[in-house]
């Protein structure tokens, strides 16, 4: 797996599975709300630093998150 940059954004490679670890959003609300939704499907512990950056673009998120997770 791996990751790229391209002109207008990014391609990921992955490698069919996903591991616990540690995200950093960087500030980045994007990569915050994104490393969240990935998070639901590792089996073991996520963390992600600089998450209150996904505020800035939906306050809530993560509340809207473990509410639909919780609900399934």
């Amino acid at each position: 797996g791996g990751a790229e940059a391209t002109e207008d954004g990014f391609s990921v490679v992955g490698t069919g599975f996903l591991e616990p670890g540690v995200v950093n959003a960087a500030g980045d609300h994007r990569i915050a709300m994104a490393a969240a939704v990935a998070a639901t499907v590792v089996d073991g512990p996520v963390t992600i630093t600089g998450a209150d950056a996904a505020g800035v673009s939906w306050p809530g998120f993560f509340e809207q998150l473990e509410a639909l997770w919780s609900s399934r």
